[in-house]
């Protein structure tokens, strides 16, 4: 059982004490050691808390462990020390009826439409950032589109390597947007309020469609008129999980407004040179769908030298419904 300060021990007693009703949070789990002591942690919360319910489900994709308090609240940490207090009122917000917002942010939030995904870095000795994870919470549970993760960046050194982490506090919006240090929420609001969802990073629409929320994707893509580099990006992703809801929503796109639709088509034939086969294929199965025959020609010739039966078929396949949708 991991072992909790005095004082920490008390503040789980009391927050369980002042709950109005039981609050449940989900633990996921994974094959590492970040897992066991993240739910060494959930097995002392419940203990001295027996309002909190902790659910145990093993996660399924590339996610890393973590406690799910909400469906737009993630914490992939063990949120001791500092960050406690922050992570006992995030379960507060559960059983809130409420949630209270400055109303100069509450404004900005109102137009917010676009989803947002923000990740905030933590370090466990950091003054300033449990007050950017306590300013940071209520978004999650005040607009349907923001989803927040909190990491501890020294528990999970290989996700802050990957987000390039020099310091903490540090809020990355969208895989392409950063703070680092304590900063006013209005400020990271503004910046929210304001997004043309075709800037929305790979990261982002992966994350969105990873809860089979492709067709709205779709609708944004149609509603803007652009083209998303990010659908782009996915598309030539190594990993078919990225692809396929990419895929996916460039059906939905086709269907509506097929010349939106072909307008991908140029930055997809500069990017079949460096994809692997099983990729390649995928994205022929889309010239097939929104291509024109007057784009075969290149296709045979970035192709020329590629081996794969299969990837052969589906290029036959592909100029076949190009040329008899003539």
């Amino acid at each position: 059982m991991m072992e909790l300060t005095p004082q920490e021990e008390q503040s789980i007693r009391d927050f369980n004490n002042r709950l109005l009703k039981e609050v449940e949070i989900d633990l996921l789990l994974t094959d590492d050691e970040q897992s066991i002591k993240i739910g060494e942690f959930c097995d002392t919360l419940t203990r001295l808390a027996p309002a909190i319910v902790v659910n145990r489900s093993r996660v399924q994709d590339d996610r890393p462990a973590g406690i799910q308090v909400s469906e737009r609240l993630c914490f992939h940490s063990v949120p001791l020390g500092t960050e406690l207090e922050p992570f006992l009122e995030s379960l507060a917000y559960l059983d809130a009826k409420r949630i209270d917002i400055p109303n100069p942010v509450r404004s900005r939030l109102d137009r917010t439409g676009t989803p947002s995904l923000l990740k905030l870095y933590v370090a466990p000795q950091c003054p300033h950032c449990p007050i950017m994870t306590r300013q940071m919470i209520p978004l999650a549970f005040a607009n349907e589109f923001i989803d927040l993760t909190v990491t501890d960046g020294t528990l999970f050194p290989d996700l802050a390597r990957s987000d390039r982490i020099m310091s903490a506090p540090t809020l990355i919006f969208n895989g392409n947007v950063r703070w680092t240090g304590l900063t006013p929420l209005t400020d990271i609001v503004d910046i929210i309020s304001n997004l043309d969802p075709s800037e929305l990073s790979a990261a982002a629409l992966e994350g969105i469609m990873k809860e089979g929320n492709a067709p709205d994707i779709a609708g944004m893509i149609i509603e803007s008129g652009k083209v998303f580099p990010g659908i782009i990006e996915l598309l030539a992703h190594g990993k078919w999980p990225a692809r396929l809801g990419s895929i996916v929503a460039i059906e939905y796109v086709a269907d509506k407004d097929i010349e939106l639709a072909a307008r991908y088509l140029d930055p997809l034939l500069k990017c079949l040179p460096s994809m692997d086969d099983t990729a390649v294929g995928d994205i022929l199965y889309i010239f097939g769908l929104i291509g024109e025959p007057d784009i075969i020609p290149e296709l045979e010739s970035i192709l020329r030298d590629r081996n794969s039966v299969e990837l052969k078929e589906a290029l036959q396949e592909a100029v076949e419904r190009m040329t008899n949708d003539e």
